[in-house]
């Protein structure tokens, strides 16, 4: 379950506004409500109990458009959120389609945030924002192997550096 906090509607830095926006956070309708982009943070708030949810920019993992399917009938903006990035509340429910119980799993950290304009036709500007918002929040580079390279020294086992082998060559 999902706990949706008190929240104001932000007045800096907004990207985009839409009124009139359905949420979905899993299966969970969340109602109506405003939809925010921010350069830093996207904002969906219920205008009627000014409770909504705050997510920032670098916990959506994935957004796309997403056309009506059998899993989903409507058009929407869909985002899958880190939720151990986002700062929300959330426990997910540990039942499936038909009620059961079903196996927690620790590990999942993800959940699926859709979004419902009230006129369809606005979805892909939305994702188009969003897109600008990711751009200007870049997830902070690794250091992959590849980018390693001090003159390509060898490692031993015992992780001790030769760092004359190349320069002796095989002996």
């Amino acid at each position: 379950m999902l706990v949706l906090q008190d929240l104001e509607e932000p007045s800096e830095n907004i990207m985009a506004t839409e009124n009139m926006v359905v949420a979905y956070w899993e299966r969970d309708c969340l109602g109506q409500g405003n939809l925010f982009l921010t350069d830093r943070q996207l904002i969906w708030i219920n205008p009627t109990s000014r409770k909504g949810l705050r997510l920032p920019v670098p916990s959506i993992v994935v957004h796309a458009v997403s056309a009506s399917n059998e899993s989903f009938p409507e058009p929407c903006l869909f985002t899958l959120i880190d939720t151990s990035k986002a700062g929300v509340e959330y426990t997910p429910e540990p039942l499936d389609d038909d009620g059961e119980e079903i196996e927690e799993n620790e590990d999942v950290k993800t959940v699926a945030f859709r979004l419902i304009p009230a006129d369809s036709s606005h979805i892909q500007d939305l994702f188009a924002t969003l897109n600008k918002c990711q751009e200007l929040n870049p997830e902070p580079e690794e250091m992959s192997d590849e980018d390693y390279d001090e003159d390509d020294e060898e490692c031993h086992e015992n992780g001790e550096v030769d760092h004359d082998e190349e320069m002796n060559g095989d002996q």
